[in-house]
């Protein structure tokens, strides 16, 4: 009788314990974080390496699919004459219904993830690098990335980080 009633009392104390670790912790849905690391190089004449890379780490305990990226850098400085234009004439630079400016697209570049199956385990992280070529006179740039997951979901889980950088060359 004792026996049994052990028994019952240690799957009753381990279901409970399994429903507490794992599905009271557990989320539904993966979470990520993004970062940037920037470097740019004068080449000949008056052309610029830009290289971006993108970590992407997984905070949650969810394992984090990724299905595609895309990474691309706008203009700021120097403002060109447009949008300076608009500025002096008083008018606001951020069109009606948006947050951000609508700075000029300089490059840009799409990683389908799909292929090649990005996953990321619950603490893992994962970087991708880009290359761009930009014109030297350019002296401040708006790098802006945004990852979708892989997870099916009603609505799409999308990730974004945007960057400001200031290009300083020591040869000038």
């Amino acid at each position: 009788i004792f026996q049994g009633i052990y028994t019952i009392l240690a799957i009753i104390v381990g279901g409970l314990w399994s429903y507490m670790l794992y599905v009271r912790r557990r989320q539904r849905y993966p979470r990520a974080n993004l970062s940037h690391a920037l470097a740019h190089r004068a080449l000949v004449g008056n052309k610029v390496l830009l290289h971006v890379r993108v970590s992407i780490f997984n905070p949650g305990e969810v394992l984090l699919t990724l299905r595609k990226g895309e990474v691309w850098i706008q203009q700021i400085l120097p403002v060109t004459p447009q949008l300076m234009a608009h500025i002096e004439a008083g008018n606001d630079p951020v069109i009606e219904g948006r947050r951000e400016v609508d700075w000029p697209l300089i490059c840009s570049r799409s990683t389908n993830l799909e292929e090649n199956r990005l996953e990321l385990e619950p603490g893992e992280t994962h970087s991708i690098d880009y290359d761009f070529i930009i014109e030297k006179h350019i002296r401040c740039i708006e790098i802006y990335s945004v990852y979708w997951s892989g997870m099916r979901t009603k609505h799409d889980l999308v990730w974004n980080l945007v960057t400001i950088h200031d290009l300083n060359y020591a040869d000038n």
